[in-house]
């Protein structure tokens, strides 16, 4: 049985993928596979745009400042390149708050700003957006919630169960990586999660202890999908076509 796979967050133009990247082309080429690779500032972006050129179909780039770059990175800039190339841009990320990388309270209203600007962009071109939000779910949903925006992931949802309520019900997706493979508070939140706001990703390079903290690739997938479905009571192909018509109505795209 054919089935497609969903990465809902990777990050395929990080230097720490350059020397697998040639054999991960190879593999998505023949493989049933779609990712949706997410930048981390403007010279990424620009890298990520460029390896969908050559994956069409298989790789989805998502262009955006983290909130770890808020602080150097120009916006004006990435505005530029934005409103340059949205018709081959299919979402914004990964955007975001988090508080380990302000110093202090000037330099989280400089993340919170940069975060706000996007989420203006993606208003505006109607694009769907990816969320780091890990020690800022609150703040992130309070926010989030003042925009009008065609689909929304918290990827790596970590929050607490108050807050994964919030966003079930603004219909918020979270998405789920290899630590519900061995984590309980992971596995806890996925069991707790609307099947049907549910989606997959690795985020590699990440490095993971179940996979001997090597840069999680795409091949690791598998592996998430066949521990989601232990803990949504599904089989691994039902789960598969479950986290794909979520994706789909997560881009708005069939996929």
């Amino acid at each position: 049985m054919a089935i497609k796979l969903v990465d809902a967050h990777i990050h395929l133009s990080d230097p720490d993928f350059d020397k697998e990247l040639s054999y991960i082309i190879a593999f998505l080429k023949n493989s049933n596979m779609i990712l949706l690779s997410n930048s981390m500032d403007l010279e990424s972006s620009i890298k990520t745009l460029e390896l969908s050129k050559s994956l069409q179909g298989k790789l989805l780039p998502f262009v955006g400042i983290h909130p770890w770059s808020a602080q150097n990175e120009n916006l004006e800039n990435f505005e530029v390149f934005l409103n340059k190339e949205k018709n081959l841009i299919n979402g914004i990320g990964e955007i975001g708050l988090d508080r380990k990388y302000a110093q202090n309270e000037e330099a989280y209203k400089r993340q919170v700003s940069v975060f706000e600007k996007q989420l203006e962009f993606a208003e505006k071109l109607e694009k769907p957006v990816s969320i780091h939000s890990r020690g800022s779910q609150k703040d992130v949903i309070d926010i989030v919630s003042s925009f009008e925006l065609k689909g929304v992931l918290l990827h790596w949802f970590s929050g607490d169960y108050q807050q994964l309520n919030r966003a079930m019900d603004k219909d918020y997706y979270v998405s789920f990586g290899p630590t519900i493979i061995y984590s309980k508070r992971s596995r806890d939140l996925a069991e707790r999660a609307s099947k049907d706001l549910i989606l997959t990703e690795t985020d590699g390079p990440v490095r993971y202890a179940c996979f001997d903290n090597k840069p999680a690739l795409p091949t690791f997938l598998p592996s998430v999908v066949f521990a989601l479905s232990s803990i949504i009571k599904l089989n691994f192909y039902e789960t598969a076509e479950l986290v794909l018509k979520n994706s789909s109505s997560y881009m708005n795209m069939k996929l």
